[in-house]
């Protein structure tokens, strides 16, 4: 007997493919999403941590070049920016004011220099619950970009407030928002770099206000970055 007609021949049928690639597409379109949203949670934590460890080291070898410990009350006014600036290899200068020009690359626009409405709209950040624009005076006093990418951007009016914001992706890339891409820290009177909303810095008495999916406040998201930081899961449950 021949052994071949001995066996017998498994096959598919056309129907059956078809069920399997059905439930294939069912379940890949149930987990997608999840799987999209823990890889972007998980590439904003490393930008944040990496912006944070940079911002610190920037400030350590500024205070060795400078003999000091810097606080708040070390710089009159924006005259932090073309020192610290300086700690970072290959930075690009952005101006003051939101940016030199709104065709510099990577920087933040400034409405001051754009013509039309259109573009003016352009030049914008929103609140951690993306309804507000934020408040763009916080980000005046100079700004540089890293050789990263990140957007350095600094409240440096007068002595007494020293704040340092990240773009921890850059402004060209979304979502612009405070508390998801844009993270405010804060060199106090002691001399301490704290995240935006540490009990020892400002802006720490009310998540509800600064860092709240439903406030209209103008700097909703300013007290985030501490979120972030003591939050493993912080970026998991930012809303949408």
């Amino acid at each position: 007997m021949n052994s071949i007609n001995s066996k017998k021949l498994f096959a598919f049928t056309l129907a059956e493919v078809l069920i399997t690639l059905g439930i294939i597409g069912v379940i890949a379109a149930m987990t997608l999403p999840s799987v999209i949203a823990n890889y972007k949670a998980v590439e904003l934590h490393t930008r944040f941590m990496t912006a944070y460890s940079r911002i610190q080291e920037a400030l350590q070898k500024l205070e060795a070049e400078e003999g000091i410990k810097i606080t708040s009350d070390s710089y009159g006014n924006q005259q932090f920016r073309d020192k610290f600036m300086a700690q970072f290899q290959g930075a690009k200068d952005c101006g003051y004011g939101s940016g030199l020009n709104h065709e510099y690359l990577g920087c933040l626009p400034n409405p001051n220099l754009i013509e039309n409405e259109e573009a003016t709209a352009v030049a914008e950040y929103k609140t951690y619950d993306g309804n507000t624009n934020v408040n763009l005076g916080f980000f005046d006093d100079g700004q540089f970009l890293m050789n990263n990418g990140m957007l350095i951007l600094l409240e440096n009016q007068n002595r007494g407030r020293l704040y340092i914001s990240v773009d921890i992706n850059g402004y060209h890339q979304r979502p612009n928002r405070y508390g998801h891409d844009l993270f405010t820290f804060m060199i106090t009177k002691d001399g301490r770099l704290v995240a935006g909303g540490d009990p020892k810095g400002d802006y720490s008495n009310s998540k509800s206000r600064w860092c709240s999916s439903s406030s209209s406040d103008s700097v909703n998201g300013i007290a985030c970055a501490y979120y972030a930081l003591i939050n493993k899961n912080y970026f998991k449950n930012l809303p949408k």
